[in-house]
């Protein structure tokens, strides 16, 4: 009996109930006025101001300070944005949940002068899983009279708790002959108590001065798997594809950084190519090693770069080695962001050619297919 036949699979499902109380905020009276906004212009003047800026993304740390906008005494953030250049700007404020204590957000947006200009309260919608993190999305937009916008919650909230469940659903493999099917097995339900807090825990993304949207920059390590097509032929391979230049299986290990406030992230990369033999000792590798910038929207990446080459040889069957000299190439690639920030699936383009150390040229124009996995 096959050894996966018993196992489990754990999958996290997004289902999420909340008891109605805690949706939005409660106020004693009547729930539908909301409460005068009071303002102490001198204490937002000499407030902490965290200034915001194009393209960032990034958990703010910065410490609150105390004040009554108008829902109770209770902590504030006050960020100063950056000076438009075009009429609107888009900022996201997610909220973490953390150490089941949330953070309820109302947002105050305020002039160069400090007059309120608008008041922000979202519904309150948890989202996410216990695995990649649980939190509250806001998303904001704001013209070019918007200079600060001031974040504070509820005191009549804080200690108040909500249940949030999720379900934890388990699958176990089902053989067809050899072919495993996975099948639903068990559910169990989990409710979690989350307590309301006055200590912000807020991840702010700023949209770019070019562009409106939204999305994760790919700052930080990644790691990537792919597959060379092309290149010329340079010896036989009975068990399989014929070796060909520059051909192989890919892993990369690598880091991006988004650049200023633009759009444009690079990355520099290395990585190791193989292409084994069912048959024998034989063999095409190489290693090579990245530099490509890259522009990038929310749902599709471009980028121009180049890729060095080097220690690449090709063993065949009866032992010949061939052995190329360092290249440097042309690389262009086109992504589509599957996950934001999180997992991209690309087409690589890379012409070329290859020589050899007896000065023999093979060409090596490959495509490429990739996945890259951020961390």
């Amino acid at each position: 009996m096959p050894l996966l036949k018993n196992i489990t699979l754990i999958t996290i499902l997004s289902v999420f109930y909340f008891n109605c109380y805690a949706q939005t905020p409660a106020y004693t009276g009547n729930v539908e006025k909301e409460p005068e906004i009071k303002l102490d212009k001198k204490v937002l003047q000499n407030a902490p101001k965290i200034p915001l800026r194009f393209g960032q993304q990034e958990l703010i740390t910065d410490r609150p300070f105390l004040m009554d906008p108008g829902y109770g005494k209770t902590s504030c953030l006050l960020f100063e944005l950056p000076k438009l250049k075009t009429d609107q700007l888009s900022l996201e404020f997610e909220t973490i949940i953390l150490n089941s204590r949330l953070f309820y957000p109302i947002f105050i947006t305020l002039s160069a002068d400090y007059e309120t200009r608008d008041i922000i309260k979202d519904k309150l919608q948890i989202e996410g899983n216990p695995l990649a993190g649980i939190s509250h999305t806001s998303h904001i937009e704001v013209d070019n009279t918007i200079r600060y916008i001031l974040v504070t919650t509820d005191s009549s909230l804080v200690s108040q708790s909500i249940s949030h469940m999720y379900e934890i659903s388990g699958m176990r493999a089902v053989y067809s002959g050899s072919t495993p099917i996975f099948v639903p097995s068990s559910t169990q339900t989990v409710f979690q108590h989350i307590e309301f807090t006055d200590e912000p825990m807020l991840q702010v993304k700023v949209a770019s001065a070019s562009n409106r949207e939204i999305f994760t920059r790919e700052d930080g390590f990644y790691f990537g798997l792919g597959v060379n097509f092309g290149g010329e032929q340079v010896a036989n391979n009975p068990s399989g594809d014929n070796y060909r230049a520059g051909g192989g299986g890919l892993i990369t290990f690598g880091y991006s950084r988004s650049l200023f406030s633009s759009d444009f992230v690079g990355r520099a990369g290395l990585g190791y190519r193989l292409q084994g033999s069912y048959d024998g000792d034989a063999r095409n590798r190489g290693i090579f090693s990245d530099l490509v910038l890259t522009w990038q929207t929310r749902h599709i990446n471009v980028g121009a770069g180049g890729q060095l080459e080097t220690a690449n040889s090709i063993r065949d069957l009866q032992g010949n080695v061939t052995t190329f000299k360092t290249t440097i190439v042309p690389k262009f690639i086109m992504e589509y962001r599957i996950v934001d920030g999180s997992v991209n699936m690309g087409a690589e383009f890379l012409p070329g050619s290859f020589t050899t150390t007896q000065n023999q040229t093979f060409t090596g124009n490959r495509f490429a297919l990739a996945l890259k996995f951020f961390m």
